[in-house]
């Protein structure tokens, strides 16, 4: 009779194991979540509001960007603009750019502004157009 061979684990497989381990010793339950498993929010936008057409935070390219205040950014972090996703440059977790595609501050209004990741979207903050 042959005996199965056993492939030696990675430490990677260790730590899962230990995790499943952990996680049906309690119930299953998932626990709250914390700082680093909630969505990222935003505090603050720069700038908050632009001229119709003008173009803001002015570009070596010349084209407009927006940076973000926040708490919770991560690689992968996208900023939303009414839903449209913005190339985005995560610069820490607490700051975010995009460059802002000229026609969508071409005329007079608002723009529904969050930052989205795996962990979720954000709150929403608003950016004026005049």
């Amino acid at each position: 009779m042959l005996e199965p061979k056993l492939r030696p684990r990675t430490w990677v497989q260790w730590i899962l194991a230990g995790i499943l381990i952990l996680c049906s010793a309690c119930g299953g339950n998932a626990p709250a979540p914390t700082a680093a498993s909630a969505p990222p929010s935003i505090s603050q936008l720069h700038p908050p509001q632009t001229q119709a057409g003008q173009v803001f935070n002015v570009q070596p390219d010349g084209q407009a960007a927006i940076a973000i205040d926040c708490d919770g950014a991560t690689v992968g972090s996208t900023i939303l603009w009414n839903g449209q996703r913005l190339k985005t440059v995560v610069g820490s977790e607490k700051l975010v750019t995009a460059v802002v595609p000229k026609e969508l501050f071409s005329k007079p209004g608002e723009a529904s502004i969050q930052l989205q990741n795996d962990r979720g979207k954000s709150n929403q903050m608003l950016f004026f157009i005049r």
